[in-house]
Parts: C-alpha cells; structure tokens; sequence
C-alpha cells in the first residue's frame, strides 16, 4: 500500500511541476493568446459548467497522476526527436534535380493552365488562387535568361514513414533548377513506396 501512495505521490508532485512550470514559461505565440483570449471571450456570461468546470479538469488531473510515467515518456521521446532534427543539418529537404525537370511553359501559359474558377466564389479568381501572392512572388524572382518548366518528383520527407509525389514550377538559370513553387502534393499508395 505505501508503493501506491509513493506512486501517486509522485504523480502528483510531477503534475504540479508541469503546471508551475507552464505558468512561469514566456508565452512567444501570439496566435495561442488569440485564440485562448476569443475562447475566454465567447465564455463570458456563460452559467456554470459542471462538465467544462469540474469534470474535465478533475479527469485530466487523474490522468496525470495515475499515467505520469507514460507521459514523461512521451516527453523525452519528444525532445529527443526535436533535438535530433535541430542537430541534424544535413536532413533531406526537397530539391528539384534536372531529371524531374518535365516540359518549359511559359507564364502565360501556367496562368492559363492554373487559373482558378470557383462556382462558390471562396477562392479568388486568379492564377493559383489563393497562392497568387506566391505566384507573384516567383515571377519577380525570374531574370530574363531564365525558363520556367514543369517538374514532378517523389520523395520522402523527413521523419516521415510515407513517400509523396509533387509537382510544380521550377526556374531553370544556366541549365540548372533553382527555386520552385509547389502545386501539388500527394501522398502515394502502399503499392508504389518504395
């Protein structure tokens, strides 16, 4: 019996830790605080809650101190996969080779290809929709000698178990592709990862 209350001692001092040490953390995400101040917003006035007030806060405190183990797992494996994708500058990003490289178009061309028409009006009606400032963007980043081609590629992103096909336009300068802009990305069946 003193090993179950050692135990759920220890969660509960774990749980308090956790707590105290959120509080004390700086918040550096505004669209947290935005989306917490609108939810405490919608709240005012509201009457009292037994399920929003008193059971959820009581079952997650339970959860805590009777799984703490579980999630201090979960926390380590966590950081340790944050670190080693801060440590890891040598991890894949995804390049457009020359052998992705398909067909040259010109611009007029790939506006007319990807102009949008939405019957809902929700997306504007303009090259890439609601991607026509990226769009925008890329052609300012053309010089004169340069040529824009379609390309298609699979690859696999980092600490991903799934491979993607995408597409896109690439800028081609002195026979070598340079940026791009992305499409389409779709995730591939089993059957043909690799």
């Amino acid at each position: 019996m003193n090993y179950l209350y050692g135990y759920l001692v220890v969660g509960v001092v774990y749980g308090l830790s956790v707590w105290v040490l959120h509080k004390l953390r700086p918040r550096k995400n505004e669209l947290n605080d935005t989306i917490t101040a609108a939810m405490d917003k919608a709240r005012e006035g509201q009457p009292f809650s037994f399920l929003e007030d008193i059971l959820a806060p009581l079952l997650a405190i339970l959860f805590v101190v009777t799984a703490w183990p579980l999630l201090i797992i979960i926390n380590i494996r966590d950081k340790r996969r944050f670190e080693r994708r801060l440590d890891d500058d040598g991890e894949e990003q995804l390049t457009v080779a020359a052998e992705d490289v398909l067909e040259q178009l010109t611009i007029q061309e790939i506006e007319q290809r990807e102009m949008v028409t939405d019957p809902l009006h929700a997306a504007p009606e303009l090259p890439f929709g609601h991607l026509h400032p990226v769009w925008v963007k890329f052609k300012q980043s053309l010089d004169e000698q340069d040529t824009v081609h379609s390309f298609t590629k699979e690859w696999r992103p980092p600490l991903s178990f799934y491979h993607q096909e995408v597409s896109g336009y690439v800028c081609v300068r002195d026979a070598q592709p340079e940026h791009f802009i992305l499409t389409k990305v779709v995730e591939l069946p089993l059957s043909r990862r690799a």
